[in-house]
Formats: structure tokens, sequence, C-alpha cells
């Protein structure tokens, strides 16, 4: 059973793809944040759609801003064609979901399969850049206009996202999973800031009722199986 952080590491994977699914959702997060949408609600769309994307038109999605960036970032040997531009879409949708979520549903999709400290500490870091990459090309020169606690936690995404792993690996010492799980947990905690800080200005700027209908659901609801038919070929 595919979750959507599974099926985007092997669509990765599958294209040849220097980036890791670490870093994407980074950056897929961090464009969403700044207000960027993938304009799909997967749980919106019935199980049959959710196997054939037959609602998604890869011709209008490939012009998309998210798509374009996307696309620049994967620096793929191969051939991104529509399957894949639809099956992206759709994990992103799933992305944007889970960050969306009044039931806090969020996560960093970081590699769970290992206890390497150094290796997760390099993901964190890769989660962090894209973050990082997707939120100020979405603001420009808007980012110098935020907040002085925004602005603060941007400087400490920077210097998460410059962390030597191989370097802090050597320095912890055996609570090295639980000082982790502190700086993982102190990332997510940032981003949601940055999300509810975002919404508020958004919703005051212009109220308009009805946009966070695609809230409540779990972008990571292995139960439903929502990504068991994403397989590109």
């Amino acid at each position: 059973m595919a979750t959507p952080q599974k099926a985007l590491a092997q669509i990765l994977q599958q294209l040849n793809s220097p980036v890791s699914a670490a870093y994407i959702h980074g950056l897929w997060s961090g464009r969403v944040v700044a207000g960027d949408s993938a304009s799909i609600a997967p749980s919106e769309l019935d199980p049959s759609e959710r196997e054939s994307f037959s609602s998604l038109d890869p011709g209008r999605l490939a012009e998309t801003p998210w798509w374009l960036h996307t696309d620049a970032v994967l620096d793929s040997d191969e051939a991104v064609d529509g399957p894949y531009i639809k099956a992206l879409a759709l994990i992103f949708g799933y992305a944007e979901e889970a960050l969306a979520s009044d039931a806090m549903d969020f996560s960093l999709w970081l590699d769970t399969c290992t206890d390497d400290i150094a290796v997760k500490l390099d993901e964190l870091a890769e989660w962090s850049q894209g973050f990082l990459e997707g939120f100020s090309a979405l603001l420009g020169d808007q980012i110098m206009d935020i907040s002085d606690d925004a602005q603060e936690l941007i400087e400490d995404l920077i210097a998460i996202g410059e962390l030597d792993p191989d370097s802090a690996a050597e320095e912890v010492n055996e609570g090295a999973e639980f000082d982790f799980l502190q700086i993982e947990e102190f990332v997510k905690t940032a981003v949601l800031h940055f999300w509810h800080d975002f919404r508020i200005t958004k919703n005051s700027k212009s109220a308009a009722p009805g946009q966070d209908g695609k809230n409540g659901k779990s972008a990571d609801d292995s139960d439903n199986d929502p990504l068991a038919g994403v397989t590109v070929h």
C-alpha cells in the first residue's frame, strides 16, 4: 500500500532524479505556505479517479508555476511526461491537504527506515532547504516584509539547512535520537506557524468563505490506501 510519501520516492527513483522526496516535500510545503496550491483535492476524488487520474489535464498542469518549479528541481534524465505530471500533482495535493488540515496531520516526509542519525540529519537539512527555496521563490522581495518572529524562524531554518550531518552526528551523545526529534519537531512547528500566520494575513486581506473546504483529511491515511494505484511506468 503506497502512501503519498512512498509514491513520491518511487517516482523520483524511476525518473533518476538526484533530489530526495524530503527536498520535494519541503519545496511544496514552502510554496503552499506562501500561497501556492495544487488546485486538487485528492480526498474529494473517488478511488477510480485517484488510480486513473482521469480528471487531471497534464497539459494544464505542465503550465502551472508549482510544476515548472518542481520540474526544474527534479533535474531528471528521463522525460517527465503526462502520467508522471498527473501522479506528482495528485501527491502534491495530498501534501497540501495535510498541511491545511485542522486535524494537524502535517508531518515532514523523512526517511523513517534508518536509525543512522547522520542520514536523518541530512534529510532534515534537505527538507529545510527545499522549504526555503519554495517559500522564497513564491514571495520574492516580499519575504523582507514578514514579521520579526518569522524572520527569526527563517534564520533558524537556514542554519538547519546548512547542517553538516557527519560533523553534527559526531557531536551528539546517547540522546541523539531525542535531540533529532526535537529539531524535527521545531521545524514542523515553524512551518505550521508560517501557515497559520500567512492564512490569517490572506484572510484579512480578502475574506473569501469556503476556501478551506479541503481541510480535514490526512495525506498519510494508509487505511484508505489513497495511492494504491499510483504506479507510473
